[in-house]
Parts: C-alpha cells; sequence; structure tokens
C-alpha cells in the first residue's frame, strides 16, 4: 500500500514582510512563517512533512497594479502538500487555525478539493427540449418587461453604474468596447483576453453570458474573473485554492473600487460556471 500525499491549503493575514516574499514566491519562506505560528509540538511533527505546492494569490485589478502596488491584498492564499502518514497532526492543525486561536495570523484553511466535472444539459446535444427555447426562458425571467422599458428609455432600466462580474472561461475586452471595464488575472489567464482555438472561435461561455447580460442591461459594466480553462475537460487540474484565491482577490478589489468610488454603483457576481 503507498502513500498518498494529502492537500490542503490555508489563508493568511497579509503584511508587509508577507507579501513581499509571497510576491518573489520564497516558498520555503512562507512555509517557516506558517509553521513557526503553530503549536510546537505540531510545528517539530510537520517539519519537512509540509511543502508549499503553490501560491495563487499574486493577481490585482490589472489596471491598478501600479497604484496599488504598496498596497497588499488583505489574505494570501497558500496551497500545501502533506505526507499521509500526518494525517492526525493536519487534522489538528486545521481545527487549531479555524479555532481562532493563532491571534489574527491566519484567515482560514481547509482541504484542497479538485474541480470536477458534472451532468449537464447542452442545447447542442439534448435530445429532447428540456428547457424549451430562449424565448420561453426569457418569458420566465420577465426579460420582455425589461426590454420594453429600455426601448421606452424608461430611467435605470439600463443597467447603469450596476457592476457585474463574470466568473467563467474569459472575456474579449475587444469584443465588448466601452461595456468591459476590468478583472482580474487568476494564474496564468489574463484578464480581457480569452485563450485563442476552435473551442472559443464565438468567444467561449464567459462571452455569452455577457451577451445575455448586455442584452437587457446595455449600459452595465462587466468584469473579467477567468477562472476556468478554455477546454472545460481540463477542469480537474484545477483545485479549490485556486477559487479561493481568485474570489479574495475580486472582494479585495471591489472594497478598493469602493473606497475609491471609481466604479459607484451595486456589484453582482455572476457564477454561471456552476456553484461556488
Amino acid at each position: 500500500m503507498t502513500n498518498e500525499n494529502l492537500k490542503l491549503y490555508i489563508v493568511l493575514n497579509a503584511n508587509g514582510a508577507l507579501w513581499e516574499r509571497y510576491q518573489a514566491q520564497d516558498a520555503e519562506w512562507v512555509r517557516e512563517y506558517i509553521r513557526e505560528h503553530l503549536p510546537p509540538k505540531q510545528a517539530r511533527f510537520l517539519d519537512k512533512r509540509l511543502q508549499v505546492r503553490g501560491l495563487p494569490s499574486r493577481s490585482l485589478p490589472a489596471d491598478m497594479k501600479k497604484r496599488l502596488r504598496d498596497m497588499p491584498p488583505k489574505q494570501l492564499v497558500v496551497a500545501l502538500t502533506a505526507d499521509d502518514r500526518v494525517r492526525d497532526t493536519i487534522r489538528e492543525v486545521l481545527s487549531f487555525i479555524r479555532s481562532g486561536k493563532p491571534g489574527g495570523v491566519f484567515a482560514g484553511a481547509g482541504a484542497d478539493l479538485p474541480f470536477a466535472g458534472a451532468e449537464h444539459w447542452c442545447p447542442g446535444q439534448a435530445s429532447g427540449s428540456v428547457f424549451s427555447d430562449r424565448s420561453a426562458a426569457e418569458q420566465l425571467l420577465g426579460v420582455p418587461y425589461v426590454k420594453d422599458q429600455i426601448r421606452l428609455r424608461r430611467t435605470g432600466a439600463r443597467g447603469s453604474h450596476v457592476n457585474v462580474v463574470i466568473v467563467d472561461q474569459g472575456l474579449d475586452s475587444i469584443r465588448l468596447g466601452n461595456a468591459y471595464a476590468d478583472g482580474w488575472q487568476v494564474g496564468d489567464s489574463i484578464p480581457g483576453a480569452p485563450g485563442n482555438g476552435p473551442e472559443n472561435r464565438y468567444g467561449g461561455h464567459g462571452m455569452l453570458v455577457a451577451r445575455n447580460i448586455l442584452s437587457i442591461a446595455p449600459d452595465a459594466k462587466l468584469f473579467d474573473l477567468p477562472m476556468l480553462p478554455a477546454r472545460i475537460g481540463k477542469i480537474q487540474d484545477f483545485f479549490l485554492n485556486r477559487a479561493d484565491a481568485a474570489y479574495r482577490a475580486m472582494l479585495d478589489g471591489i472594497r478598493r473600487f469602493k473606497d475609491r468610488e471609481i466604479f459607484p454603483g451595486p456589484w453582482v457576481v455572476v457564477n454561471a460556471w456552476a456553484i461556488f
């Protein structure tokens, strides 16, 4: 019987020294920082048995990096791996972090679960019209009423000053023009620049969502959180730490936008790809 590595992630409250090392991808320093703030018994037992495998919290809103260079994120996600033989100690570590006793060092922790595919309905492959058609869906959502309000130029009907974050395969800033506002880099995925390839010849699923939004809220501002791969079959390569880091970066960015009144108005997060 072989031992398998455990995958977990820990969320740290950021400070200047930690952010500097994190940006430099100094995994060993970050690992020791975590161990230093664990109970002595757990820290000793995990020596060399706990390794950093990813530092995903490196993204700021795309056009704000220069302005916010000296302002670290509030929280940083660290993806870790540990030998299965220290399972009980890892359980104690997670309980310790969640207890709130560490004195502000840790913000959270959990098992680093992989993303997975699921049964889904696709209109291009379904044998029957399970959800009828687009017109019927719009009737259920009250879209004709909204479009009538837009046509009649009713105040507030066009989505003005409404900010919408689309969590999906990425948006195309060129196709969206003035509707595109900003976004957050997720791993190697650059906001506003979806990957090329036959699977994205129509812009991908994220652009489909964007077009639906703009059809009923043409003045809304769209923000990109490109968390998913261009080919959904590669979803198993992603783990929960990626999503956690992406969402924390997004929420931190929204807070900063609101503090500076750069994008006033309400914020809406669209999770059309799955429930998270």
